[in-house]
């Protein structure tokens, strides 16, 4: 057991920060950990709906270790290591030493109670004391003395505190005991005591009107699907979220196959176990399923004990199929290829699998690149980029749209154009839900806005836009009395790609007889791969498409040069150059300073660092 337990310990802490936190443990930092217990009670209790337990332990958690981001899922991961010990309790009671040793084992090794032991969240710990319930269930109603019901009443407690539908486990427990009041009444009795000790101590929180009637809670998860019972709850719950691509067949054949031979071979020496791990996996599975088709709560987590009996039945396989008298070689196998398959599917969640997308990537490249007076628009419903863009610093307003799937496409407009009206530059940010109102505030801005930066990262973009509104700016240079330049947006860094995105202003003074581009050109020392000063190039016509010979005089617009590859620029002075030519001919238009002019000038240090500066006049 030690060696187990330390197995367990090392699983848990292995990588426990490789991934960012996923939207609901930024919630949790932020809500449960940092805000006073009194205001998570009266506020949050109602939006997030959890026991009191829940909170409580999150809040002492970070008054006393702290909140910030190594030290959140400590909690999780060392509390959930309760639940290696019930397994093996649990599996001694039901199949002896051995059954309850390897059921230890793989309650360590689980790769969806390692899932939620690295989750900053309550599930994992609900999960490890609602195996200890179990555990002391059966020990009280084993030995019926008063000390092991006063600990089952304690454990219970505690067990449905941390999550509301623990009580959905509680009541099959019950109706496991009721079906031997003939037998031992006495012990059915005394079951009953202790349940009404358990109401008792549950009755301030759990049937306060405003969490029954009046939160208005429904639900984030799905909705009812039979289906799902056997392609995702079965081998999720076994083998967890991380099942290997395009396999999922082989796992749920695996679970399936699993929990058939694991009864079969509990029936003749253990029927009462079968009843009870039967009784205590369907009914919960049914009682989820009723209240989630009126309620979006259909996801395997909420009956995430549920994945002790499969582990205690992939126990029985494994012990007997690899006992020295099986002699049926399709259990033998099965006894073998279970710890194959899990083994197989934790690798996956370590090295595979992404538990939420790189916020910190995201936040990493916003935080030098945003200002106070911008607007950010997280357009994902998820609570980590607030959390992520206050631990890096990210400046600027934020705000979430679509706000919720019914928010009104005039209300995100209206909050947009505002920004806009304001001179305020937006960002958005993220990947939306499957919303039916997700694009609005993508098309509102390829419309009214003009794209400035945009940066992948991880897959998790960043795009930054300009209202296409241009000030009257500086008088600014004349190219040929045809345009004018009066002003320049260039950053002050380069992108994580080494380009360089840039606005140029200009003003139409008069239609061209031919057909006319716009270049950008960075020029500096001679480059031999050119034999020219030219290392950067954009050339288009005004917006990628207007024709000059019919564009409207006195109309002012933005248009969006990107310079690629800067990145690789040798140490040296270049600058940034532009102005307007004929492709046919390749004549430029003229100006005063010659046929281009400098807007901008980049320096790059022989440490490889790129200093770039603004000097439009």
């Amino acid at each position: 057991m030690t060696a187990i337990l330390l197995l367990g310990a090392g699983l848990r802490f292995f990588q426990l920060n490789e991934v960012p936190l996923r939207g609901d443990e930024a919630f949790t930092v932020l809500h449960w950990m940092r805000e006073p217990l009194s205001h998570t009670l009266a506020e949050i209790a109602t939006v997030d709906p959890q026991p009191p337990l829940a909170y409580a332990l999150y809040r002492v958690f970070g008054l006393v270790i702290g909140s910030s981001e190594p030290l959140v899922r400590l909690l999780p991961a060392l509390l959930s290591m309760l639940g290696i010990p019930a397994l093996y309790g649990i599996g001694k009671r039901i199949g002896g030493r051995h059954v309850g040793l390897v059921a230890a084992t793989l309650f360590a090794i689980s790769p969806v109670f390692i899932w939620h032991a690295q989750d900053a969240r309550n599930y994992g710990i609900w999960a490890a004391f609602s195996a200890l319930a179990l555990w002391s269930a059966l020990r009280a109603l084993d030995r019926n003395r008063a000390g092991d019901w006063a600990l089952f009443i304690v454990i219970q407690i505690a067990a449905c505190y941390l999550y509301y539908l623990e009580l959905l486990f509680l009541g099959a427990l019950t109706v496991v005991v009721l079906l031997d009041i003939r037998r031992e009444p006495r012990k059915v009795l005394h079951w009953f005591i202790a349940l009404a000790f358990v109401g008792l101590a549950l009755a301030p929180w759990f049937i306060q009107p405003r969490l029954l009637s009046s939160s208005g809670y429904t639900g984030t998860a799905g909705q009812f699907d039979l289906t799902l019972y056997l392609t995702w709850f079965l081998p999720s719950l076994l083998f967890g979220e991380a099942i290997p691509g395009h396999r999922d067949l082989i796992f749920t054949a695996a679970a399936l196959v699993t929990v058939v031979a694991g009864f079969a071979l509990l029936w003749r020496p253990n029927r009462r176990a079968v009843r009870l791990l039967a009784l205590y996996s369907v009914l919960p599975l049914i009682a989820l399923g009723i209240i989630s088709t009126r309620l979006n709560v259909f996801v395997p987590r909420y009956v995430l004990p549920l994945g002790t009996t499969l582990i205690l039945l992939a126990a029985v396989v494994i012990v007997r199929g690899l006992s020295i008298e099986n002699r049926n070689r399709p259990l033998r196998l099965l006894a073998l290829a279970l710890p194959v398959l899990i083994g197989w599917s934790l690798a996956s969640y370590y090295f595979d699998y992404t538990k939420s997308p790189d916020w910190r990537a995201l936040v990493s490249y916003l935080a030098p690149r945003t200002e106070a007076h911008d607007l950010l628009v997280n357009s994902a419903a998820d609570m980590s980029f607030p959390f992520y863009a206050g631990e890096y610093g990210v400046a600027g307003e934020q705000a979430q749209l679509p706000a919720n799937p019914g928010q009104s496409a005039a209300e995100i407009s209206e909050v947009l154009a505002g920004a806009f009206e304001a001179g305020r530059t937006i960002w958005i940010v993220a990947s939306p839900p499957g919303w039916p109102n997700r694009d609005v505030p993508d098309q509102w801005l390829r419309e009214n806005g003009v794209l400035f930066r945009s940066a992948s990262l991880n897959r998790m973009r960043a795009e930054e836009y300009l209202p296409r509104t241009v000030s009257d700016g500086k008088a600014g240079a004349e190219f040929g009395g045809v345009v004018r330049l009066p002003g320049a947006q260039i950053p002050a860094e380069l992108e994580p790609d080494g380009s360089l995105p840039l606005l140029l202003d200009f003003e139409v003074l008069a239609q061209t007889s031919a057909p006319l581009k716009a270049f950008v050109h960075v020029i500096g020392p001679l480059n031999p791969a050119t034999g020219t000063p030219l290392w950067a190039q954009d050339d288009q016509p005004p917006q990628d498409a207007t024709d000059t010979r019919s564009w409207e005089t006195g109309a002012r617009y933005r248009d969006r040069f990107v310079l690629e590859g800067l990145g690789q620029l040798p140490p040296g002075e270049y600058s940034v150059v532009t102005g307007w030519y004929d492709p046919e001919t390749g004549i430029r238009l003229r100006t005063e300073a010659g046929d281009a002019v400098q807007f901008a000038s980049i320096t790059v240090g022989v440490d490889g660092r790129v200093t770039i500066q603004n000097v439009f006049e």
